[in-house]
């Protein structure tokens, strides 16, 4: 389960205040997303904190060359992008953006050149925008390279963590049970117990391959469609992602 306070392994110290604002005030937000459980899991704060938790994994085994601002603002992302679900779910990344340009407080905390890149990250978090209209660089920011990577590192919150086992017990002998297409996807989430970067590969790890290949192959469409490309401009390596399924305490490649 995600810890309830993140590390932020990759953050000067001198920033920790001002990223512990930045999730005050996100956070006045996600606690009210309508949940619309059971057919949808949580994109609430603990969306959030596990974003941050693989966003630290991807920096320590991947070299993409980000420099502190550009880590810092992957951190501040992983808070906001999800912000516009209070709205509406349908064209949530544009909602998220609304909602930030009415709070005047993250503008005066992150300064006019971060603030804007940060809506850039969280407008094109979602598929529905073409990463290729994002400028190159902001100021000092690779901020299309930054963007894709976030894209990239939502789409891997895909684990166990996401639809405990536990909740989905109570909820399929409740009174309002999922439909088929949610419980697919409960299902594909719970069969993946982890998921790593090993450059050049992500690497997750399953109990059986074919429960999980809704959700992983809506990963590997990320990564194929934009995403691989941009890496590639920005001479970052772009991952292969590669399934292998456990099976009695040791890995069997799939």
């Amino acid at each position: 389960m995600c810890p309830m306070v993140p590390h932020y392994k990759h953050i000067a110290p001198l920033r920790l205040d001002l990223i512990n604002q930045m999730s005050f005030v996100a956070e006045k937000y996600l606690r009210y997303l309508p949940r619309t459980i059971p057919d949808f899991p949580s994109h609430g704060p603990d969306h959030s904190i596990n974003i941050i938790e693989i966003i630290d994994k991807f920096v320590d085994n991947w070299d993409a060359n980000l420099s502190d601002d550009e880590i810092f603002l992957l951190y501040v992302s992983a808070w906001f992008h999800d912000i516009g679900c209070l709205i509406n779910r349908d064209n949530h990344q544009n909602h998220s953006v609304t909602i930030l340009n009415r709070n005047s407080i993250v503008q005066d905390l992150l300064g006019k050149e971060m603030y804007t890149c940060l809506k850039s990250i969280v407008k094109y978090h979602s598929s529905d925008e073409d990463l290729k209209e994002v400028p190159l660089k902001w100021g000092r920011i690779d901020l299309q390279k930054v963007c894709a990577i976030f894209r990239m590192l939502d789409a891997c919150e895909i684990t166990e963590i996401k639809c405990p086992k536990g909740v989905y017990d109570i909820m399929i002998t409740g009174e309002h049970p999922m439909s088929a297409r949610a419980d697919q996807f409960w299902r594909a989430h719970m069969n993946i117990e982890s998921i790593q970067f090993e450059c050049p590969k992500i690497k997750i790890y399953v109990e059986d391959c074919n429960i999980s290949a809704l959700v992983i192959e809506r990963l590997e469409l990320e990564i194929e469609n934009d995403v691989a490309d941009i890496l590639s401009v920005n001479n970052v390596t772009s991952p292969t992602v590669e399934v292998t399924s456990i099976d009695m305490n040791y890995f069997v490649e799939s």
